[in-house]
This record gives structure tokens, C-alpha cells and sequence, in this order.
């Protein structure tokens, strides 16, 4: 009896141990089982991500959106004001702005500009583009041919004015043909006290020719009236400098100013030119021609050596005739010994 309870007892504890074994690999399977579907849905809940992401940002949700990518073209937001737009009837406004940015093409990008300000009523005072050169590198090719290439950049420099109620709808609409923006400055100046002043100077100036013309209505002597005449037409010319200076305010309130700087991405351009020293080496003689030239232009330098000593002949003799004549004179002073 004893020993049925000891197997009963063994067969239990043996089942345990096995029903424990095959627990542990399906434990250990089901956490790498709900990683590899949690890496599975992930490429799936990424594009679910960016566009809940976009949803967001094209409902108003711009609060915590993220950063525009840095390649995006700039909005037209960025490049407005309220500077612009800021209207009170006491204050008289000159506004200006300036902006430098990127383009596709400059000479497309600078007609396509005129035609905006076109649209909005204004006018080009100034339109100049030019190629700025970067790099230069030149290379020997085959043929006596060199390769030139030239890596350029095209720029260019617009002044335009328009209406100034219609600036910040020219600066919505030119936000089209941005790449990217490098700097933008707007500025809306207060000139109501100049236009004050000028108009006080204009009025200074009236008054004195009145009242220089009554003084010369008083008064008879020539002298005194050539003196008032010139008088009153200083007064004239100055009243007639703060009327032209008071117009060129109010057109320069009724018309903003716009300067424009753009450039497009560089260029390289590549030309075949001529190589002369690649074609004076190919044709350039063998060693054996030059040493023969070399050994001939010795000869006839030697040649041209001889024919000159032969013209100082004179000298030759009269050196021979010194010697001849020493060797007789030693030779008798030999003998005479």
C-alpha cells in the first residue's frame, strides 16, 4: 500500500514539472510575440501620426505643432505686418519694407514680380540683375582642349512702389515665388510733424512776400525796390522748395517703397577652350632632332666666331710683328753676351 502511495506521489510531482517546462517557453514567447506586433504596427501608426499631425495644424492647432521643415517655401504670413495695415487719422504713415530671399530662376522670378506689382496698381523704378562668379577650374582634356568650369549665381535688385494699401497684398502675393527667405524688414515711419513743419515754412514764406510787397508799395526809392525784388523772390523760391518738399512726403505716404533682393541656387556652366601648351607639347620634336639642331647651331657659332676674329686681321699682324720683333731683339742681346 505504501509503495502505490510513493508512485501516486511521484507521478503527481513528475506532471508538475513537465506542465512547468512547457508554461515557461510560451511565457517567454509572449512578450517577444507583442514586440514584434507592436515593430510590425509601428511604419503603420507613423503615417496615422503625421496626419493626425496635419489635421491638426490645418485646424488651428498650431499651439504645439512642430517646427516648419527647413526646406518648406516660406508663407505669406511671414513676410506681412501690421505696420501695413495700421490706419489713424492724425498720424500720416511712410512705409517702407525690404526683403531678401531665394528663387528658382532670377530673370523668370524678377519678370513674374513685375507682373505682381503690375496687378497691384504700381510700378517698377528699378530692375538690376547680375551673374556674380564663385569658382573658376580649368582642366587639360584630350585634343589640346582645356574644360572651364565656371560656377555662377544670377542676382538680382528690384525697387518697386505701389499703392500703399495694397503693399501687404503685393507681399501675400509674392510669397509664390519664395524658396526661401534669408531676412525681411518692414517699417512704417510718422511723418505727420514733417508735413507740419513744411507747411508752417510754406506759410512763413507767403507771409514775407506780402508783406514785402506792401513794403514796396510804400516806398519809392529804385534802390529799395531792386532790394525788395530780390528779397521777394528768395522768398518765392523758398516757398516753392517746401510745396515741392510737401508733395514728395504725401507721395511717398500715398506710394510705399519696396526693395527686393533675390538670387537663385549657383550654376555651373562648362566650356571647351583651346589649350596651347597641351598643343605645343604634342607637337613638340624628338630628342635626337633637337640634339642635332643643337650640335649645328654650334658649328655656325663657331663659324660666325672665326669670320669675326678674321676681321680684327690688323691687330693679329701687329701682335706677330711685337713678337717676331721681342724674340729677334732678345736673341741679338744673346749673342752680343
Amino acid at each position: 500500500m505504501t509503495c502505490k502511495w510513493t508512485r501516486a506521489v511521484t507521478t503527481l510531482a513528475i506532471g508538475a514539472i513537465l506542465a512547468g517546462c512547457a508554461r515557461s517557453p510560451q511565457a517567454g514567447e509572449a512578450p517577444a510575440m507583442a514586440e514584434a506586433r507592436a515593430v510590425e504596427s509601428a511604419p503603420s501608426a507613423a503615417p496615422a501620426a503625421t496626419a493626425a499631425m496635419l489635421r491638426a495644424r490645418a485646424n488651428g492647432g498650431g499651439a504645439n505643432a512642430a517646427p516648419a521643415e527647413a526646406g518648406k517655401p516660406p508663407s505669406a504670413a511671414q513676410l506681412v505686418s501690421s505696420a501695413l495695415t495700421y490706419a489713424n487719422g492724425q498720424r500720416r504713415f511712410v512705409r517702407t519694407a525690404s526683403a531678401r530671399f531665394r528663387v528658382r530662376d532670377t530673370y523668370a522670378a524678377s519678370l513674374a514680380i513685375e507682373d505682381l506689382v503690375t496687378q497691384q496698381l504700381g510700378f517698377v523704378t528699378s530692375n538690376q540683375i547680375d551673374t556674380r562668379v564663385l569658382d573658376t577650374q580649368t582642366r587639360s582634356i584630350a585634343h589640346a582642349r582645356r574644360l572651364e568650369l565656371v560656377e555662377y549665381t544670377v542676382e538680382g535688385s528690384l525697387t518697386v512702389r505701389v499703392p500703399s494699401e495694397r503693399t501687404q497684398a503685393l507681399l501675400r502675393a509674392l510669397a509664390s515665388q519664395i524658396e526661401f527667405l534669408d531676412a525681411r524688414s518692414v517699417e512704417a515711419n510718422d511723418v505727420q510733424f514733417d508735413l507740419l513743419a513744411q507747411a508752417l515754412a510754406r506759410q512763413r514764406e507767403e507771409q514775407a512776400q506780402q508783406e514785402l510787397g506792401a513794403a514796396s508799395a510804400r516806398t519809392g526809392r529804385a534802390d529799395h525796390i531792386a532790394e525788395v525784388i530780390a528779397a521777394r523772390n528768395q522768398a518765392r523760391a523758398s516757398r516753392d522748395e517746401a510745396l515741392v518738399e510737401q508733395r514728395r512726403i504725401e507721395d511717398r505716404i500715398a506710394f510705399s517703397t519696396l526693395t527686393l533682393s533675390l538670387y537663385q541656387p549657383a550654376l555651373l556652366r562648362r566650356t571647351e577652350l583651346p589649350d596651347l601648351q597641351a598643343a605645343l607639347r604634342e607637337h613638340t620634336p624628338s630628342f635626337g632632332w633637337r640634339l642635332a639642331q643643337s650640335l649645328r647651331g654650334g658649328w655656325e657659332g663657331l663659324q660666325v666666331l672665326a669670320l669675326r676674329l678674321a676681321t680684327l686681321w690688323p691687330l693679329w699682324f701687329a701682335l706677330i710683328c711685337l713678337a717676331l720683333g721681342a724674340f729677334v731683339l732678345r736673341r741679338g742681346r744673346r749673342g752680343a753676351r
